[in-house]
């Protein structure tokens, strides 16, 4: 019974934190009101389209990431830095094919990363489903949580998309946090 009544209020302590970052990273992705003399990168935007081949690709700059659209929409790419991990990362999914690949690069002598996912909405069906180490080998798939220790030097790539052995919709909106220590 102890059990019981501690995992109800271990459930209702994450869903209240979900709910807190979440709105910390859509008030984080509005610029929070303020204007401190950045630039947030609404229209840093470069757009490259290939005329020759099937990918067509769309490059946004906000403060620090970049988030590219490639091979008409089924794949979003956002690339960080590990120096300048932004508090949270806002990624708006409009298909339920996409998928999104977070690039964390030049990550240099950390034990772990730590990652994660909030997809607001109901019916949602999200979740880290590898990780990408920088000699290219593989780990996964994970949850909406990813605790992974960093033995490699380099970039790291955290593939987000759909659980195939689950119902529900890939659309809206996706928080990702990330922690290197």
């Amino acid at each position: 019974m102890i059990k019981k009544i501690a995992g109800s209020q271990r459930a209702y302590a994450l869903t209240l934190m979900a709910a807190v970052f979440v709105l910390m990273g859509l008030l984080g992705s509005c610029g929070g009101g303020q204007d401190k003399g950045q630039n947030n990168g609404q229209n840093d935007g470069q757009e490259q389209r290939s005329s020759g081949g099937q990918t067509e690709s769309t490059t946004t700059i906000r403060q620090y990431i970049g988030i590219t659209k490639l091979d008409n929409d089924s794949l979003i790419e956002a690339t960080v830095k590990a120096g300048s991990i932004p508090d949270s990362i806002v990624l708006q999914l409009d298909h339920d094919f996409q998928r999104a690949n977070l690039v964390i690069q030049n990550v240099q002598d950390v034990d772990s990363l730590m990652a994660t996912l909030h997809a607001s909405g109901s019916q949602r069906n999200l979740r880290f489903n590898q990780i990408v180490l920088p000699d290219g080998t593989m780990d996964g798939p994970f949850g909406h949580e990813l605790h992974y220790r960093t033995g490699q030097n380099g970039t790291y790539t955290l593939r987000i998309g759909k659980d195939n052995m689950a119902d529900g919709t890939v659309k809206g909106p996706a928080v990702i946090y990330i922690h290197l220590r």
